[in-house]
């Protein structure tokens, strides 16, 4: 608030009050869609400005100058959020992903030639917990027995579609 008095010749005075007063601080609201697979490219980052004189432009680190962006990898992402004024706010997120699905095995070879008693123990981990499994050879099992030599290979799929393939060799003695 500032006040001004005017005097004019005759020493007469008249006071006014005015008050100057700007907008609000450009707040920039989120929503991250980290990307669902180790890797992949469907992370997301949805903004909502508010405050400042609406009329808004964007403009992204990476290029876009819409409001919201998709299609994104991994990484750190930074906007600059300019409203009709001039006025300016930065704000930078960032997009996560899981880490890639890993497959630990033991492995048991056939103990005779020709016979059928080898083994697969596996643990998978990373990604998103919630595996199912698919074998070669047909089950479904994590881990897999009576098993003669030979070459096997398992997809594990985490909770979110994503997955993994490994190969693994079951010996016998000669």
């Amino acid at each position: 608030s500032y006040t001004v008095t005017v005097t004019d010749a005759n020493a007469c005075t008249q006071d006014s009050t005015f008050t100057v007063s700007e907008p609000t601080a450009i707040q920039i609201d989120k929503v991250i869609t980290d990307v669902s697979c180790n890797g992949g490219n469907d992370g997301a980052i949805d903004i909502t400005p508010t405050g400042g004189t609406p009329g808004y432009t964007f403009s992204w680190s990476h290029g876009p100058t819409t409001e919201d962006v998709s299609g994104l990898t991994a990484g750190t992402y930074t906007i600059t959020v300019t409203d009709v004024n001039a006025c300016t706010q930065d704000s930078t997120f960032t997009v996560a992903e899981p880490t890639a699905i890993q497959i630990d095995k033991v492995i048991t070879d056939v103990s005779c030639n020709g016979g059928n008693d080898g083994s697969i123990d596996i643990t998978p981990s990373g990604g998103t917990p919630g595996y199912t499994f698919s074998w070669s050879h047909g089950p479904t099992t994590e881990d897999v027995s009576g098993l003669s030599a030979g070459s096997y290979t398992v997809t594990v799929t985490d909770a979110n579609a994503c997955t993994q393939d490994s190969t693994f060799t079951v010996a016998e003695p000669t």
